[in-house]
């Protein structure tokens, strides 16, 4: 009995090993794609680096040239402009009332918001000279700067108006309302020399956006965005 159970014993063994052999030809046979592996995502060279990473809020960065500027909430009820300068790796802290926000740069010039008891108000502070200009008029936020041109909006948050673009020349002083309508403009940009501003215009309810454009000639006009804008940005 013992030596049957050996000889079945080893009849399955031979089995197994022939219907191995046998099936590794079909297996090869059923053209099963091997799993690609995944790209790697390409990095950026070099590394790195905290610009500010303390308590409270640090948000809406821009940067252009040395110069990265944002805003810096404490959660006190204070909130201030800071910009972070690579060139001599300082922070600093730009003058305000403690309600400042939402600024941008051109490497040597900080636009932002300032909230007042009036209303919001658009300010600029020149680095170099450490001096600030107002922009006329109240009701102003989200200011974007290019050339010797401010880009924001106005009236947003004024029972009468749902948001009209409007610049600011810094030679002249003057204020130019690019739009006036009863549909919402918002987001405006500026290219680096001043010449052309870019802003959104939508429906009422947010949709059905479009992009216009308004040139050094203040003649606005629908614009394709894949003609880009050629320009020099002065750092100095």
């Amino acid at each position: 009995m013992k030596s049957r159970t050996i000889i079945i014993a080893l009849f399955l063994t031979a089995t197994l090993t022939t219907l191995s052999a046998t099936h590794s030809p079909l297996a090869a046979s059923n053209n099963i794609e091997p799993v690609p592996q995944a790209t790697p995502i390409p990095m950026l060279a070099g590394t790195t680096q905290p610009i500010n990473v303390s308590q409270g809020d640090q948000t809406n960065p821009h940067v252009a040239c040395n110069i990265a500027t944002y805003t810096d909430d404490d959660f006190q009820g204070n909130s201030v402009i800071k910009y972070f300068d690579f060139a001599t790796n300082t922070e600093h802290v730009i003058p305000g009332n403690g309600l400042d926000r939402l600024s941008e740069t051109d490497g040597r010039r900080i636009a932002f918001t300032r909230l007042e008891a009036d209303g919001d108000h658009i300010v600029i502070y020149d680095i170099p000279s450490q001096t600030t200009t107002v922009i006329p008029g109240n009701g102003n936020t989200d200011p974007v700067i290019g050339g010797n041109l401010v880009a924001f909006v106005h009236g947003i948050f004024s029972p009468v108006s749902i948001g009209e673009i409007s610049v600011f020349d810094q030679n002249t002083g003057n204020v130019t309302q690019l739009t006036n309508d009863t549909l919402p403009a918002r987001s405006p940009s500026v290219s680096p020399d001043g010449n052309v501003v870019v802003w959104e215009k939508c429906q009422a309810n947010g949709t059905g956006c479009d992009i216009y454009s308004a040139t050094a000639d203040q003649v606005i006009q629908l614009v394709n965005l894949d003609n880009g804008i050629k320009a020099d940005r002065d750092c100095q």
